[in-house]
């Protein structure tokens, strides 16, 4: 999967995304829309922007 950032708004699916989104995607996806000019890739998340990781789960 690849990430990137939108340069300008965009719609897929009927779903409008804005300028700076943020989006993962699979690789041909990602490289369609760089190709194009709507993005470019995006910088890696920062060290606190990462989901927290969830929980083991205890054993019963």
């Amino acid at each position: 999967m690849t990430r990137i950032k939108l340069k300008s708004a965009h719609t897929h699916a009927g779903r409008k995304y804005p300028a700076g989104a943020e989006l993962t995607m699979p690789a041909p996806q990602a490289d369609w829309l760089i190709g194009i000019g709507v993005a470019m890739p995006a910088p890696p998340p920062a060290a606190g922007d990462e989901a927290p990781a969830k929980p083991p789960k205890a054993k019963e």
